[in-house]
């Protein structure tokens, strides 16, 4: 858990940092960063409610671990096209950046997951 919190802190502060930075380098609309800003949250929530589901199996048997985990991946998807719908649908947010920023930061994040998952693992075994 140590080393997921360690890499979720570091995330975030780098993507406050990017962000920083391409303010000095484009000037973009308030919609559009507001798109960025809301999908960098929506992967680290998600996120972390995965390691958090993760966590949580690993305390219990295989049956009930897989059960745990595949599940939580299922209400994670469905919730994210969820919270995207209506983020879309009713705010005037950018479009793209909220999809690009949500997609890109997501991806960046499992990595980080998947690594944490693996170091968790190798302790285990």
């Amino acid at each position: 858990m140590k080393y997921f919190i360690i890499h979720t802190a570091l995330s975030v502060f780098a993507g406050a940092a990017l962000m920083i930075a391409a303010t000095s380098l484009w000037s973009l609309s308030i919609e559009t960063w507001q798109g960025i800003i809301i999908g960098f949250l929506l992967a680290v929530v998600f996120v972390l409610a995965g390691f958090l589901s993760f966590y949580k199996g690993l305390r219990s048997g295989q049956k009930e671990f897989n059960l745990i985990l595949f599940g939580s991946i299922f209400v994670r998807l469905m919730l994210a096209a969820i919270a995207l719908i209506l983020l879309i649908k009713f705010t005037s947010v950018d479009q793209q950046a909220l999809l690009i920023s949500m997609f890109v930061w997501y991806v960046i994040l499992q990595i980080g997951e998947l690594i944490g998952f693996h170091k968790i693992n190798m302790r285990k075994v």
